[in-house]
């Protein structure tokens, strides 16, 4: 599936004048369905937090409480969009980062230090912030993010818009298209409905598979993890 391929199904479909390029094109109609698969995917993005758009950010810490714009940290993360929750942890102490904390939590810490070792952080103004002010040896930092890049270059790198017409993109084609036609139908006044539906319907099922779920437990019990202990292989003999 590549740009040119998804708006020439399009024009097919609805029996459109089908073009032989779309990126650089100054066909008016053209220029409205590359648009409109450009929201498309803009839109979709938003809708669930997608291991697709799902990305890692690693990165020595620094010795100041403000470690920088959250976007920066690791060399720049590729269109940001948020954080992902209880990912945060300190690879080097082997431990969570403990956050994130409120403003009153943050402030009680700035009254009554914390003495660490482990790190709490705050992510205020767009910066990230860790207490206590990290100290040599300074830890390795790593968490998860969502991006807000759908697009993907013929040579797999992600990108913020569709440049060329052999781009692709991070999510399945049927959904896309489906979600495509609703958004046409839309801008053109036509009835769009029953197709807004079927491609929510779509997204839907495809967020409930996105990820291997784990097992739901009501019991109250702790989730399944390797604690601590000594391990017998199952194939031992004991006597």
């Amino acid at each position: 599936m590549t740009v040119l391929s998804t708006i020439v199904r399009h024009c097919q479909l609805h029996a459109l004048a089908i073009p032989t390029a779309v990126v650089g094109s100054t066909d008016t109609q053209v220029i409205q369905l590359l648009a409109t698969l450009q929201e498309t995917l803009e839109d979709m993005q938003q809708e669930s937090d997608f291991q697709v758009v799902t990305r890692e950010c690693v990165f020595t810490a620094i010795a100041d409480e403000d470690q920088g714009p959250i976007e920066d940290l690791g060399g720049g993360l590729n269109g940001y969009r948020k954080a992902n929750f209880e990912t945060f942890y300190d690879r080097s102490l082997m431990r969570p980062l403990y956050g994130p904390v409120n403003d009153t939590e943050w402030q009680e810490l700035k009254a009554l230090p914390n003495p660490g070792p482990f790190y709490k952080f705050r992510i205020w103004q767009g910066h990230l912030y860790l207490n206590p002010t990290p100290s040599a040896p300074l830890s390795e930092i790593a968490f998860e993010y969502q991006t807000e890049w759908a697009v993907l270059s013929s040579a797999g790198v992600l990108k913020p818009l569709i440049t060329a017409d052999d781009d692709t993109f991070v999510f399945p084609e049927n959904i896309v298209r489906k979600w495509m036609i609703y958004r046409w139908k839309q801008l053109k006044g036509l009835p769009y409905q029953e197709d807004r539906q079927r491609a929510y319907d779509l997204l839907n099922n495809y967020i409930s598979t996105d990820k291997v779920k784990r097992r739901i437990d009501v019991s109250g019990c702790r989730p399944v993890s390797m604690e601590p202990g000594i391990f017998v292989p199952i194939t031992t003999n004991v006597r």
